[in-house]
This record gives C-alpha cells, structure tokens and sequence, in this order.
C-alpha cells in the first residue's frame, strides 16, 4: 500500500507532463518563427551545401521534438486515464471533483481558487483531499 506522500507525487506527475509538453511546445513555435524569420526573400533559386545543412539541422531538431512531444503526450493520456479511473473509484462526489480540479486541470491548481470556485471553505477543501488521498487507490 503507498503512503499518502507516494500518492500525491505520482498524482502531480501528470500536471509535471503537461508543464513538459507546454514547454517542449512553445520550444517549437520559436524555432519555427526564428526558422522563418531567418528565411532570406532575395533569391528564389536553392542555395549551396552550407544552407543545405543549416536547413538539415533545423529538420532534425524539430524531428527530435515532435518525437518528444509525441511521446510525452502518449504518457500523458495513459497516466490521465489512470488517475482518472483511480478518481472515479472514490465514492464521494465531492471528492472526485477536488481531486479531478487539483489533479487533471493540467495544472497546479490552487486551493483558494477551487474553493471559491465550488463554493467550499478552504478547510473544508483540505479535508475532503486528505480524506481522498487516504482512499485513492493508484
């Protein structure tokens, strides 16, 4: 059986992807923009070898991130799925809705945003997650 502790690391590993992916993401507009924006307008006619394999690089740079994006986001749906049904296990609503709010927002969520957003004091919030990380079976 895990500890709590056990738990809650292996629950926030999916926001730890997300934040992953957004990065490896945003990684990819920038080169894409600094690939066009280096782009030169005079000529239209191919270039020789040196650009050649300045393009190359480029190429294989962005294969090699849209394989890690591909791969983190595998990881991703099949950890979600299985917090998910670990979640749905849970035979209070209240506490799906926490756990689904702080675990699968795809961020950290704050605790004094959710309570406000379903209307629960702060404690209130703090019980039903502890409650619910005593229960969860991952």
């Amino acid at each position: 059986m895990k500890t709590v502790k056990e738990k809650k690391k292996e629950l926030r590993k999916y926001n730890t992807l997300c934040k992953k992916i957004n990065l490896l993401e945003e990684r990819r507009a920038e080169m894409w923009l600094g690939s066009i924006a280096s782009l030169p307008c005079t000529d239209k006619t191919p270039s020789g070898a040196p650009d050649g394999t300045k393009t190359e690089r480029f190429v294989e740079k962005m294969d090699k991130l849209e394989a890690d994006i591909k791969k983190l986001n595998a990881e991703r749906i099949r950890l979600k799925e299985k917090i998910e049904a670990a979640i749905d296990k849970l035979k209070s609503p209240q506490a799906r809705d926490v756990m689904k709010e702080i675990y699968l927002s795809g961020s950290e969520a704050d605790i004094e945003e959710l309570s406000l957003k379903i209307n629960y004091s702060l404690r209130h919030i703090y019980r039903i997650h502890k409650k619910a990380l005593e229960k969860i079976e991952l």
